[in-house]
């Protein structure tokens, strides 16, 4: 057991009432700029375009893709995101996100986020590595990334994870950045 695994209280079978292999070549959601496929740019950095289209996403097979924006999605994914706020006493705003992501692809280098993250392996491998430890995230459970903790993921497997994005309001942001 990983020191970053929490306890959720949900009843949410999130893979029962979203399958985001059919979700990211929704026109809609494609329209809106919700899916980003994970790509190298012309320097060699890992970069996020979502500049998509079906026949992009599907030449594109070997990459990871970020769904954006899951929390709207329906009530599922709603409920899930309020199960996570109130197990955690989190009462600012949060992000879903869905990472699909194939065998091989590759992952972003160690980076931070401003906010605290929960991850949420739904299906597949993954090794995942916060704050120098890693460890074998397990389909169905919960890890808290703190705010500022270094982290990144290790593909080994095909899988699917969730990532809540546990928010600070605009206003608090701004403060910070003021000081």
């Amino acid at each position: 057991m990983s020191r970053f695994e929490v306890k959720i209280d949900t009843k949410v079978d999130l893979l029962r009432w979203v399958d985001p292999r059919k979700v990211m070549f929704e026109p809609f959601i494609l329209e809106e700029e919700m899916v980003r496929c994970i790509v190298e740019n012309d320097e060699g950095k890992l970069v996020t375009d979502t500049q998509l289209s079906i026949e992009s996403l599907l030449r594109n097979r070997g990459n990871a893709v970020n769904i954006t924006g899951m929390e709207r999605y329906c009530a599922a994914t709603q409920t899930l995101v309020g199960d996570v706020r109130r197990s955690l006493g989190h009462y600012g705003p949060a992000t879903m996100h869905i990472f699909v992501t194939p065998t091989g692809a590759r992952s972003f280098p160690v980076h931070t986020d401003p906010d605290v993250v929960v991850l949420c392996l739904l299906e597949g491998k993954k090794i995942f590595e916060i704050e120098g430890e890693q460890f074998e995230m397990e389909i169905g459970k919960f890890y808290r990334i703190p705010a500022d903790a270094p982290h990144r993921a290790v593909y080994n497997e095909d899988s699917i994870m969730l990532s809540i994005g546990l928010e600070f309001f605009l206003k608090d942001k701004l403060g910070w950045k003021q000081k």
